[in-house]
């Protein structure tokens, strides 16, 4: 295994120590450079934050006699994190007792939105601009949740009402990089979705809509990545995988659920690779990472922001809160920074770490780009939550009957614990895969 070396937060902000398990992300064997290391490999165009530069994971690359192939097929698998892939098994073990697999480190902050925007656009945060699930963004004047593409406090929050009003969700990035860029006749891209989220949600802030494909199940969309792969021109498919993120959400990262799910899930992708004929295993090369993991929330550490507290506090805001999962966005009135982030303190106590425009922000990304602007969408107050803790808002419940099954939140992300930031790279030909299957 290749393993990353992480700095503790605490060396940059000394207000943390370094038992509080909060790290900095790895920007040299990063999530982000993934698009680039594809078009590398499939020699589309130069690229200068490949991950082939790396003499380890080239020398990996080259054993496996993966350097020059005709495909690649990529899977994103939300929320398998490191550390569970190492605990739990389940997945690929075979394989894994056989042959090296890379850690990588994900981005600030660890959430899908922020992530995949980065995997699709070969783009750290701070470049493309999209900075968390729900953040603010001055050009429409609200905290966007971006998963859904709506404006949280607006009349009409249903799914995807940002582009029925007429707005173009990739005009709020700061730099558009689709991954059909550098498509040609001899070369094309593909993203694979499940039926309900393809071009819907985030799908609109970084995807060519002639380059997404739906599937309906497991078994529609291996049958359509075979008819891709069987293309004469060079293909790059990206696949993503919700289901381990939605089980590790309700049940925790750690938990049995998670474990049933990522057995499942390696069956049903055992039986796919099984499934290939000699041709397309042995000129296609398969790679699988997450964009996070997730971490285990406990009863004990959940704080909770009452309606008392958010309708006098809101007084401080010029924005509503944000939220990326375990991290909190606050939009404070210039004047009043400081009174905020006070009161917060008061409130989250040692749960967490809490920064702002006045604190240098550059040491959690990976450019100088753009840093000037990073307070407007990141917030000039954030809160970063050790590990096991979480905080959230108080909601007026709309309905008086009590629900058959009340829905808790065990695992989520945003952080900068190793459970968050570190995520593996498998990378190698399918006919070395159906080996080990």
């Amino acid at each position: 295994m290749i393993l990353l070396e992480l700095k503790n937060l605490s060396t940059v902000y000394p207000e943390l120590r370094e038992e509080d398990g909060l790290f900095l992300p790895n920007f040299d064997k990063n999530i982000y450079k993934i698009r680039d290391t594809f078009e590398d490999l499939l020699n589309i165009t130069e690229t200068k934050n490949s991950l082939l530069k790396y003499n380890d994971i080239k020398k990996i690359v080259e054993d496996h006699d993966a350097t020059h192939p005709k495909n690649i097929l990529h899977f994103t698998i939300d929320s398998l994190g490191w550390n569970q892939i190492i605990e739990k098994k389940n997945f690929l073990d075979n394989y894994r007792e056989n042959n090296e697999i890379i850690q990588l480190s994900s981005v600030f902050p660890t959430i899908t939105s922020t992530i995949l925007t980065s995997i699709h656009s070969g783009l750290p945060p701070e470049v493309h601009g999209l900075l968390g699930h729900k953040i603010y963004f001055p050009e429409i004047g609200g905290v966007i949740n971006t998963l859904v593409s709506n404006v949280q406090n607006a009349k009409d929050r249903q799914k995807d009402s940002l582009v029925r009003c007429g707005v173009d969700p990739k005009a709020l990035l700061w730099r558009y990089n689709p991954p059909s860029l550098n498509e040609s006749a001899e070369y094309i891209q593909v993203n694979l979705l499940q039926f309900d989220i393809a071009m819907t949600g985030l799908s609109h802030f970084m995807l060519d809509p002639q380059r997404v494909i739906s599937f309906r199940n497991y078994i529609d969309g291996f049958e359509k990545v075979i008819k891709l792969l069987k293309m004469k021109k060079k293909v790059y498919i990206h696949f993503y995988i919700g289901d381990i993120d939605d089980v590790c959400h309700a049940y925790g990262p750690f938990s049995q659920q998670y474990e049933k799910t990522s057995k499942l899930l390696n069956y049903l992708l055992g039986n796919f690779i099984k499934s290939l004929d000699p041709q397309t295993s042995e000129e296609t090369l398969l790679t699988i990472t997450a964009d996070h993991g997730q971490n285990s929330l406990y009863d004990e550490k959940r704080i909770t922001f009452d309606r008392e507290f958010i309708k006098e506090f809101n007084g401080l805001l010029r924005a509503p809160m944000g939220k990326s999962g375990r991290v909190l966005h606050f939009y404070a009135k210039e004047n009043k920074i400081k009174v905020v982030k006070d009161i917060l303190r008061d409130k989250i106590k040692n749960s967490g770490i809490i920064l702002t425009s006045d604190d240098d922000l550059s040491h959690l990304f990976a450019t100088k780009q753009n840093l000037n602007k990073v307070p407007e969408r990141l917030g000039n107050v954030i809160v970063i939550m050790k590990p096991n803790y979480s905080a959230s808002r108080e909601y007026k419940k709309e309905k008086e009957n009590e629900e058959l099954i009340e829905f808790k939140m065990n695992g989520t992300h945003g952080s900068l614990s190793l459970d968050e930031l570190l995520i593996p790279l498998f990378i190698d030909k399918i006919s070395n895969y159906k080996k080990f299957c």
